[in-house]
């Protein structure tokens, strides 16, 4: 394994709140300008590996594992280093931009404030001013004096959620994590944020690690797409093999819960996402799968690999394949 192939690697890696894994023994690694897309239904561990990734630690907080960004561990690093990472190298999109940003400063402030915060040396206004605009212009924003000059009080939630993914932009960083950033907004901001998802995939050589609940939004912008349930990545593979040879059965739920061009869902997903415990036994999706036996209620299902790109953690991996064929 070359190791500068690769912008992101996790290995193993565990977080738990107060000795209770919240994320468990997940594994994968991202290119330079891929996008990855985490997928699940809220409580399944999403955020939590996100903020691990940045290595936001709270109290009774830990993070085994292995976290490597450009081939340097990550777990492990003094607050000061990770400090200069984060925002420079390493960016995020907040999932509602509006209570992330201060509503007594403008947006020339944010900018100002991101730039100096990340850059040895003062920049002038004026000057971070000209960055800003020319960022937002490239994402297709336009009187960018007029926003520059706005409180974010004073502009739109999908406004201020596209200034807010400029901003994660402005110091060219290598990967940007975004924590659900089309949730909170209508279907036409949702949109426009998409959209400008899309020009940084194409424009820029900016790896990007989005989770969402929403796998409709997760297909239209993910090479790579991993799927999560009770803390694991129960399916792991690309675009095409996650939409078109969907194995594990929480995936094809999820797929099947994504609305028809007439809005309607052909079949709902009976049952809770389970509840974190110190000892959880067998595979975390037995109370809620079809095809569950008695062996997956006890024992706890490792990674198949179906190809080099996809790998499933369930039981009956082969006879779903066989189902699929």
């Amino acid at each position: 394994m070359v190791q500068e192939d690769y912008i992101l690697e996790a290995e193993k890696l565990y977080v738990s709140y107060n000795e209770i894994d919240i994320v468990r023994n997940v594994n994968f690694r991202i290119r330079k300008g891929e996008f990855l897309g985490i997928v699940g239904e809220s409580g399944s561990g999403k955020t939590t590996l996100l903020r691990a990734l940045m290595m936001l630690k709270r109290k009774n907080n830990d993070i085994k594992g292995n976290v490597r960004f450009q081939g340097r561990e990550l777990i492990g690093l003094d607050e000061e280093s990770l400090r200069r990472l984060r925002g420079m190298e390493i960016s995020m999109i907040p999932q509602n931009a509006v209570t992330a940003m201060d509503g007594t400063k403008t947006i020339s402030s944010l900018f100002h404030e991101t730039i100096c915060m990340h850059r040895d040396g003062k920049i002038r206004r004026r000057d971070s001013d000209k960055l800003a605009s020319q960022i937002m212009e490239k994402m297709r924003l336009e009187d960018t004096g007029r926003i520059l000059k706005a409180y974010p009080f004073e502009l739109s939630g999908g406004m201020c959620q596209r200034v807010m993914i400029a901003a994660a932009m402005i110091n060219n960083p290598k990967l940007m994590l975004g924590d659900e950033p089309t949730s909170a907004l209508d279907v036409t901001s949702q949109l426009q944020v998409i959209q400008e998802l899309e020009l940084l995939k194409s424009n820029y050589q900016v790896s990007m690690i989005m989770i969402s609940h929403n796998l409709g939004v997760i297909s239209r912008i993910a090479d790579t797409i991993a799927i999560m349930y009770g803390g694991r990545f129960v399916e792991y593979g690309s675009h095409e093999d996650i939409i078109r040879h969907a194995v594990h059965p929480y995936t094809k739920a999820l797929l099947a819960a994504v609305p028809d061009a007439d809005g309607k869902i052909s079949k709902g997903l009976p049952g809770l996402p389970p509840t974190f415990e110190k000892e959880m036994k067998g595979c975390p999706f037995a109370s809620r799968c079809e095809y569950c036996i008695p062996r997956c209620r006890k024992e706890l299902p490792e990674d198949v690999a179906i190809s080099l790109t996809h790998r499933v953690q369930c039981f009956r991996t082969k006879e779903l394949q066989d189902d699929i064929a």
